[in-house]
C-alpha cells in the first residue's frame, strides 16, 4: 500500500492505519483469551479532508445502501456539532454484533447495558476517537409507513469513524472485533487488519465521488412542495381549536401537535447539498443525519436534549416558546420582547423547565437553573431558553438521564403519559423519530443527545417534513399555524434553495 495515499481530496496514511491497528488487534487477542469474551480493537489515524468530501461520501453510502449494493453499509450516521469550531463527525457500517435494535420503552435500558458492556472491550488509547451513535423514536411502535425497518431505539458501535475539523485536519478510526477463539498466530491476525483495511480502501474508492444527475451537470433545485401529507392547513387548524377547548376543559394541561408536509422531485446529489446547506446557514444547530436501507432521517436541532462530560457534568436545554426574526434590528427587538412578555409562551415555558428539574432529581446533584429565560435566536426564529446545568450522581449515566427527560413537555405535553397517548389520537401519522433523542457517546462517558427536531425523513424521491407546536387553553390556531411554519423553513430551504443561493433570516 502507499505510504500516503489521496482518494478524492481525502489524504490518509493507510501504512500507519495497518501499523497501529496491527498493535490494537494483537492486544484485542490477548484480552479475548484471557477474558473469554469477545474485544474490539479500535485504531485512529490522522488525515486531511477536503470541504464537502464528508457529505458527499455519506450520500454516496447511503446511496449503494439503499440499491442494495454488496459494498454498502446499512447503517450511516452524521453529525455536526454546533459552533464555529465544530468538528463533523461521519460514520459509517457497524463492527460485528455491536449494534443493538430494540422495541419497547426498556429500549433506553438495553442500549445502557450494551454501552457499558462494549466499552469495557474496547482496546484503544485515549488518543482514539471511540464513539458509538444511538437514536431512539418518539414512542415504542408498532411503526407505521414510512416508518417500517426503523427500531424503537438503536445503538451502534462504527466500522469506520470519519472526523473532520474546519480547517480541514481530522481522523479516521477503524474498529475490529476480535473473537475470543482468534488464532494468536500473527499471520491470522494480519488477515483481520488487512480486511479492515481494504474496507477503508473500497469505501474511499466507491464513495468519494459526489453525486451528478444523468446530464453531468451538478444538481441545484431539487424540490417540488406537494402541501401536508395528512391534515390541509384547515383540517389542522380545527384540530387546534378543538384541542385547545379540550385543553381549556381541564383535560391536559399542554399537548404538543406535530404536522407532516410532503415535498417530492429529490434528485442524485440532494442529501449532500442539503446537509450542506443546514451546516452553513445554522451552525449554531447540530446537523444530523441517519440511514437505514433506502430512507434517511435528517435535521438541524436548536435543542440539546442532555450532555455530559467525562467529568460527570450534565447540562439541559429548555426551549418552548417561538417568535419569529425581524427584517430589521428593530423588529427583531420588538418581535423577542413579544416573546418574554407572552403570557402563553412563558407558560409554555414554565411547564418545560418544572418538569427537566423535577426530571434530574435523584439523578444530578448541584442543579441550576435560572430565574427567567432569555432569548435563543437563530437564522429564522427565537426561542425562550433555559440552560439547566447539574452533576451526574456516580450510580447515574447520561443514558439514564435520557430516559428519564425523554419526552420533554417541549414535544409531547403535560401529563406526559396522557398527552403522548393524545398525542397519538390527535395526529394522523407516525412521528417515528421525529422528536426522538438521537445522540453519541464515547469511551470515558461523555455524550451528547438532542432531540430531532427541525427534521424530514427522505425516501426514494420524496420527503415528509416534520414541525409541531405546543398547544395550550388559549392557543389561536393561525398563530399555531404560521409558527409550524417557521419551523418548516429550515429543512425546505435546505432541499429547495439553488446552489449559491444564502438562506438568512
Amino acid at each position: 500500500m502507499a505510504p500516503h495515499t489521496a482518494y478524492h481530496r481525502v489524504s490518509i496514511d493507510l501504512s500507519q492505519l495497518e501499523r497501529v491497528l496491527s498493535e490494537r488487534v494483537q492486544e484485542a487477542a490477548r484480552r479475548a483469551a484471557a477474558c473469554g469474551r469477545r474485544q474490539i480493537a479500535a485504531a485512529t489515524v490522522t488525515s486531511q479532508i477536503a470541504d464537502g468530501w464528508l457529505e458527499s461520501a455519506f450520500e454516496a453510502a447511503a446511496t449503494a445502501a439503499a440499491a442494495g449494493t454488496d459494498r454498502a453499509d446499512v447503517n450511516g450516521w452524521l453529525w455536526r456539532e454546533p459552533g464555529a469550531d465544530g468538528c463533523l463527525w461521519v460514520a459509517s457500517g457497524a463492527v460485528e454484533t455491536a449494534a443493538g435494535f430494540w422495541t419497547g420503552r426498556d429500549c433506553f435500558q438495553m442500549a445502557a447495558r450494551e454501552y457499558e458492556q462494549w466499552r469495557a472491550d474496547v482496546v484503544r488509547l485515549p488518543t482514539d476517537n471511540v464513539r458509538w451513535f444511538a437514536g431512539f423514536a418518539f414512542a415504542p411502535g408498532p411503526r407505521r409507513p414510512p416508518w417500517q425497518g426503523w427500531p424503537d431505539g438503536c445503538l451502534v458501535f462504527p466500522r469506520v469513524l470519519w472526523m473532520r475539523r474546519p480547517d480541514g485536519s481530522g481522523t479516521v478510526t477503524v474498529c475490529v472485533p476480535v473473537a475470543v477463539h482468534a488464532s494468536a498466530d500473527r499471520e491470522s491476525l494480519a488477515g483481520l487488519v488487512r480486511q479492515a483495511a481494504r474496507h477503508l480502501e473500497q469505501w474511499l474508492e466507491g464513495f468519494g465521488t459526489p453525486l451528478r444527475q444523468k446530464d453531468g451537470e451538478p444538481t441545484r433545485s431539487f424540490l417540488r412542495c406537494a402541501g401536508d401529507a395528512f391534515d390541509s392547513a384547515e383540517a389542522w387548524k380545527d384540530k387546534v381549536a378543538r384541542l385547545a377547548a379540550r385543553l381549556a376543559a381541564g383535560e391536559l394541561e399542554k399537548l404538543v401537535l406535530a404536522r407532516a408536509a410532503s415535498v417530492s422531485g429529490l434528485q442524485p446529489g440532494w442529501l449532500a447539498a442539503a446537509l450542506t446547506r443546514l451546516e452553513r446557514t445554522y451552525p449554531e444547530c447540530v446537523v444530523f443525519a441517519v440511514c437505514r436501507g433506502p430512507s434517511c432521517f435528517l435535521g438541524a436541532t436548536p435543542e440539546v436534549l442532555a450532555g455530559c462530560g467525562a467529568d460527570g457534568a450534565v447540562w439541559v436545554d429548555c426551549l418552548a416558546g417561538t417568535a419569529p426574526r425581524g427584517r430589521t434590528d428593530a423588529e427583531d427587538r420588538v418581535f423577542g420582547q413579544g416573546l418574554l412578555d407572552s403570557w402563553k409562551n412563558r407558560r409554555e415555558h414554565e411547564v418545560v423547565v418544572r418538569w427537566v428539574a423535577e426530571s434530574l432529581s435523584g439523578l444530578a446533584t448541584d442543579v441550576q437553573i435560572p430565574q427567567a429565560p432569555r432569548l435563543r435566536k437563530l437564522p429564522n426564529v427565537q426561542h425562550l431558553y433555559t440552560p439547566v446545568r447539574g452533576h451526574l450522581r456516580p450510580s447515574a449515566s447520561l443514558l439514564n438521564v435520557v430516559e428519564r427527560l425523554h419526552p420533554t413537555p417541549a414535544v409531547a405535553g403535560m401529563p406526559r403519559e396522557a398527552a403522548v397517548a393524545a398525542a397519538g389520537r390527535w395526529e394522523s401519522f407516525d412521528r417515528g423519530w421525529y422528536a426522538g433523542p438521537l445522540g453519541w457517546l464515547d469511551a470515558d462517558g461523555a455524550g451528547v443527545f438532542v432531540v430531532a427536531l427541525r427534521s424530514a425523513l427522505a425516501l426514494g424521491d420524496q420527503a415528509l417534513l416534520f414541525a409541531g407546536n405546543g398547544i395550550m387553553s388559549d392557543s389561536d390556531p393561525e398563530s399555531e399555524w404560521l409558527e409550524t411554519e417557521l419551523k418548516l423553513q429550515p429543512m425546505r430551504h435546505a432541499l429547495q434553495a439553488l446552489d449559491g443561493e444564502e438562506n438568512g433570516r
